[in-house]
């Protein structure tokens, strides 16, 4: 069909051309050039019409192709339907069972590796004023300055990490640091220990 269209658009713009061979040939007599001219418009607008009408149809037969189709499709038996449905459910399902399943793997193998952790020596947990009570560096990052953003709580200037010395805080590499206040710090010295203070007879009598 495509082919018939172009074919005949050709020869209508062949008959539009002045200069084609039977406006050629009917120069030499106004009157004969006329009648050729005024036959070839007509001939030319009567193919001009017929393409647009084959054309129209070419467009109405592939709407109706799609139309047909669609037809086809909107015509399923519910039965079918209701079972492509269950199908993307159950698919669903099994999606959120595997990412469940794969979410307490990588739960189980965190906690099994922080087990491991605690029980060498690459995790510490600090005891009562093993750890400064207070400091102008980084506890993960030596060297690095950290700003004070409240009372006994310090940021780290590097990655905005926030220390609080009264609460405790976690390291990075999982060693713990428990709270304390220097102000409490002669509270935790033994209650038996001797001073400069105390005499020898002082210091028999308290063993």
């Amino acid at each position: 069909m495509s082919d018939v269209i172009e074919y005949l658009k050709s020869l209508a713009k062949w008959m539009e051309d002045p200069n084609n061979k039977a406006m050629v040939l009917a120069d030499s007599d106004i009157e004969d050039l006329a009648i050729v001219a005024n036959t070839l418009i007509t001939c030319s607008n009567l193919i001009k019409q017929a393409v647009f009408d084959l054309s129209s149809k070419n467009r109405i037969e592939k709407q109706a192709s799609l139309l047909e189709d669609l037809l086809i499709s909107i015509s399923a038996s519910s039965d079918d339907v209701e079972k492509k449905i269950a199908e993307m459910d159950q698919a669903i399902e099994n999606i959120k069972t595997r990412r469940a399943k794969l979410l307490n793997k990588v739960a189980d193998y965190k906690e099994q590796q922080l087990k491991e952790l605690e029980d060498t020596d690459l995790i510490k947990n600090y005891k009562n004023l093993e750890a400064p009570l207070n400091t102008r560096y980084c506890p993960d990052h030596p060297g690095v300055m950290v700003k004070r953003v409240d009372e006994n709580t310090w940021q780290c200037e590097m990655d905005n990490k926030i220390y609080n010395f009264s609460t405790g805080f976690d390291l990075y590499d999982g060693s713990k640091v428990p709270g304390g206040d220097i102000s409490n710090q002669t509270k935790s010295f033994d209650a038996n220990e001797f001073t400069n203070f105390d005499s020898r007879e002082e210091r028999l009598n308290s063993r």
